[in-house]
């Protein structure tokens, strides 16, 4: 037997095993097997010099089986970012430790109205509601997150961004002022669309640094188009974890691309942010003109 031969080739098996290891070993930590998830790359801050992002979330505090505010919460504070929260005031009466555990992290707690009734009716078919209703469920909603613990709100998101110039004047008169959650290319409000509960993580993530056109033909602003200063974009929280989820794990890719792009977090929203509704500028046919 050719002893030397045989000692190659128990040597170059060795190697093989040694590198076949190696590489599931890297593959198994890049999934998360063996040693869990790689840790987070948080939000330097390093510059701002592309502008700066606002990170807002509607329709919580939520505590579903999964996902909901924790999660997000959780992972703002893993990428050392911070999030605006407009919160809905019957969802603050059940969960206001989650309320106290945004402001904790520094976060903005905001006014999504005490029960997230559409003012206009155009996106559930209701009838519109009366300027005193719209007054009613803002203050409401603002009276729920300052018992909660929370500052009282200085911005408030109609629920599904259903808003009259005459309702705005309500909640004006309540000293809030609107925030959407969509708006035209050149505001620099990015609806990240979690909502459809048919983008993964990493697909919301692409489409909010790129951008991409809805069903009806719109082009949704994005972050590499660099025609704003601050950028705002728009999650929920307040629903389950089909949208949460995805909504958190778009998190972490948006964070790195501002790191290497000269991005910064800010919870600082900048007026107007209409998304040009008021201006004439945005999908006209979602706008209710005020009455009389």
């Amino acid at each position: 037997m050719n002893w030397k031969l045989l000692r190659q080739r128990l040597a170059a098996l060795s190697t093989i095993a040694v590198v076949a290891a190696g590489v599931i070993i890297l593959g198994s930590w890049r999934l998360g097997i063996i040693f869990g998830p790689p840790p987070p790359v948080p939000l330097t801050d390093a510059s701002c010099v592309n502008g700066s992002v606002v990170f807002t979330f509607d329709g919580g505090p939520l505590t579903p089986p999964a996902g909901g505010t924790p999660l997000i919460l959780s992972t703002l504070e893993g990428l050392h970012a911070k999030g605006v929260f407009f919160d809905v005031g019957t969802a603050v009466a059940k969960n206001p430790v989650l309320v106290r555990q945004e402001v904790k992290d520094g976060d903005l707690v905001e006014n999504h109205t005490w029960n997230h009734e559409d003012f206009t009716g155009q996106s559930t078919g209701a009838k519109p509601m009366a300027l005193t209703q719209v007054k009613t469920v803002l203050a409401e909603g603002a009276v729920a997150i300052v018992k909660a613990g929370a500052p009282a709100p200085a911005l408030y998101r109609p629920p599904f961004d259903d808003v009259t110039a005459a309702d705005n004047a309500v909640a004006a008169s309540l000293r809030e002022r609107v925030v959407m959650s969509y708006g035209d290319p050149g505001s620099g409000i990015i609806d990240s669309q979690d909502w459809r509960e048919k983008f993964t993580g990493a697909q919301i993530a692409y489409n909010v640094i790129h951008g991409f056109t809805d069903e009806s033909g719109d082009h949704i602003p994005d972050l590499a188009s660099k025609t704003a200063k601050t950028y705002i974009i728009g999650y929920h929280d307040g629903l389950d974890a089909k949208v949460s989820t995805p909504a958190a794990q778009s998190l972490q890719p948006i964070v790195t691309y501002m790191n290497a792009h000269g991005m910064c977090g800010t919870t600082n929203v900048p007026g107007p942010a209409d998304g040009g509704v008021f201006g004439g500028n945005v999908d006209q046919k979602r706008i209710i003109p005020a009455g009389p």
